[in-house]
């Protein structure tokens, strides 16, 4: 529990003040929240003696209404300090893990990685930051409650104290295990959480497909079995921890009746007073009640601590180094290549894709990509922007490897369109100027028209302030891929490199792509594509490389190419 206490103090950082304060109002709201026993116990020790006057009653109920004033300001700044702290926290957090995905290489983003960044994002900060963080000021105020109790009962009577100490030290190792069990489940649970998540995701993003294969049944019982396993995961750790909570619950029942029975042989023996008695009853069914809410907490904390070792498990995911410290030239030098692929070889883990890729490409000049699916054209593409590292070899830009320039630095000189096109839901001018947020107006406009896309946005209800449905969901394909040409004009790149643009275009749209594309090369940019579609690239592809099996099969002029 401290170890926790701790870990989550280390995370604060700059809000570990908030936190430690609210752990201080917990501490004066656990000593004030039994002041009504203890004044309760000076009434009747009054009471019993014969000496209680109205002044003393007067004198009572005036602590006890500023007791429970005060109390209640200790606790709304204890939630005030904790949950402000957890919100606050988390947010950075949510800001660090963005930071962060945007560094890693593209091979992380797989679909059950996905799952996990969405679980941790939707699932595992917010219960911290929503449950867990009001959670630890309660803690800490049981503990200090038990605590206070616990000194309550020596001051009675030694003996009481010790079967009182002792129930607390047996408790405790019964927590222990408790704890361990907890720990080891909890983190079956945020694991089935996140199969669960990746999922749904799989099932709504594949709606199409499942229903166009008549899967829907298939699909729909998969995500039900996971929905099952998430209901049974729950079910499993709640009849692991039940017995767990019976032997405590037991234990306090043995407790208080051992404290009472004692107190009452005591005061038979003419050891204790009857006054002290009261007071015996008085507290001794409040004795374990914050150590038995305490350690009924204790399972949120385990969940908790689960949650911090999955989201610092993204957070240490190994990310491209950025450690560059050269800069691109603002232009080849005479006979240098604008971009050179030397000895390149590539692996996805441990599979090796791409085997001794080397080609170079003049400045303002198109290459093209092509062979089979799978061949390795679309991760030559990717490895010019650095979506990835090579295993061997070099890519370099200017005769820069691209490792030493920053990232930042080397995307300012590259820009790309991808097979799939996905557009935020904002307005269609957001969309475009997304990669130069300060373009101005004219400059959004002109970038629109060169990718043959101004006349189409303009007959739109609202023109260039019309939002985009979530991924462009209600535009064309080609709407959708000319206003990420649009985008890319709008940067102003030196590099191009397209994926597979024309995958999901109409004849139309590929002509207004093949537009696009001669005039980017007019205007003195190098551009990459790697392409299935062939047609639409004769006349202004310069260079064709046919990849096969992750090798350079064929290195052709656009002549050679058409004599085939």
């Amino acid at each position: 529990m401290f170890a926790l206490f701790s870990r989550i103090l280390k995370l604060a950082g700059p809000y570990k003040g908030r936190i430690q304060g609210a752990f201080a109002c917990a501490f004066v709201e656990s000593i004030l929240s039994k002041m009504p026993i203890f004044l309760a116990f000076v009434v009747l020790s009054g009471f019993a003696a014969g000496t209680l006057t109205g002044q003393t009653c007067l004198y009572v109920g005036l602590g006890l209404a500023a007791a429970v004033l005060v109390q209640m300001l200790v606790h709304y700044l204890s939630d005030s300090l904790q949950s402000a702290a957890g919100y606050l926290m988390f947010a950075e957090k949510r800001m660090e893990l963005g930071g962060h995905l945007r560094k890693l290489p593209m091979g992380y983003f797989t679909s059950g990685n996905i799952g996990k960044i969405s679980s941790v994002l939707s699932t595992d900060m917010v219960f911290i930051e929503e449950v867990a963080m009001s959670t630890l000021g309660n803690m800490m105020s049981y503990l200090l409650s038990s605590l206070v109790l616990l000194a309550f009962m020596f001051y009675l009577n030694w003996q009481l104290g010790l079967i009182a100490a002792l129930v607390t030290i047996l408790a405790w190792l019964v927590s222990r295990g408790m704890n361990k069990v907890s720990l080891r489940e909890a983190a079956g649970r945020q694991e089935q959480s996140e199969r669960l998540t990746d999922a749904v995701l799989s099932f709504v993003e594949g709606i199409g497909v499942i229903k166009s294969y008549n899967l829907l049944g298939e699909k729909s019982e998969e995500l039900t079995d996971n929905f099952k396993r998430s209901r049974n995961t729950s079910l499993a750790f709640e009849r692991k921890m039940t017995p767990w909570t019976m032997g405590l619950n037991v234990l306090y029942g043995i407790g208080i009746a051992a404290i009472f029975g004692l107190s009452v042989f005591l005061e038979w023996s003419g050891v204790l007073s009857l006054a002290y008695v009261l007071g015996v009853l008085l507290f001794v069914f409040d004795l374990f009640g914050p150590l038995k809410a305490l350690y009924g907490e204790a399972s949120r904390l385990t969940v908790m601590n689960a949650a911090l070792d999955r989201i610092e498990a993204v957070l240490e995911e190994p990310e491209l180094p950025d450690t560059g410290k050269q800069h691109i030239p603002a232009q080849a030098q005479p006979g240098q290549p604008e971009v050179r692929f030397h000895d390149v070889a590539f692996a996805y883990q441990d599979k090796e894709v791409l085997h001794h890729i080397s080609f170079s490409m003049r400045p303002n000049s198109m290459t093209a990509l092509v062979g089979p699916s799978g061949g390795g054209k679309s991760t030559i593409a990717n490895l010019l922007a650095r979506l990835w590292d090579v295993k061997s070899g070099s890519v370099a830009i200017r005769g820069v490897d691209t490792r030493q320039v920053p990232l930042a630095e080397l995307m300012d000189h590259i820009s790309m369109v991808f097979q799939r096109v996905y557009l935020f839901q904002d307005t269609i001018y957001n969309n475009i100027s997304m990669g130069k947020p300060d373009a101005t107006e004219e400059e959004v406009y002109e970038a629109a028209r060169k990718a043959r896309c101004y006349d189409f946005i303009m007959a739109l209800p609202d023109g260039f302030q019309t939002v985009v449905g979530e991924g462009g969901a209600t535009l064309s394909g080609g709407e959708k891929q000319r206003i990420a040409c649009a985008g890319v004009s709008v940067m102003d790149p030196d590099v191009l490199v397209l994926s597979e643009p024309s995958s999901n275009l109409d004849a139309q749209s590929v002509m207004d792509l093949r537009r696009i594309l001669a005039k980017w090369k007019s205007e003195g940019r190098t551009v990459i594509i790697s392409e299935h579609r062939l047609y639409y690239l004769h006349g202004i592809a310069d260079r064709f490389i046919y990849i096969c099996d992750g090798c350079i099969d064929r290195d052709m002029t656009a002549d050679e190419f058409c004599s085939l």
